[in-house]
């Protein structure tokens, strides 16, 4: 069970940004030393909500976006099928 335990925490060692597993990281190995119980209870600690702040951020840089109705739009969809 514990080398399953191991490839979870490579696999999102290498798919999860830097940013957020920076502080589990050991640094003369470079990788998550913690078991995965640990790793995934900081996760959610630290980043399962979204902190009201950040939230107004990022609204107000969707509104603030401004279109030109005069100019032509891109639109990028893929069909339905």
């Amino acid at each position: 069970m514990q080398e399953y335990e191991k490839i979870l925490l490579r696999r999102a060692q290498n798919k999860l940004k830097l940013k957020y597993i920076e502080p589990l990281i050991n640094e003369h190995t470079g990788l998550i030393e913690d078991d995965l119980p640990t790793t995934m209870a900081y996760l959610d600690v630290n980043y399962s909500v979204i902190q009201t702040e950040e939230l107004k951020q990022k609204a107000y840089k969707v509104l603030s976006i401004s279109i030109n109705p005069s100019k032509r739009m891109v639109i990028v969809f893929r069909p339905i099928e």
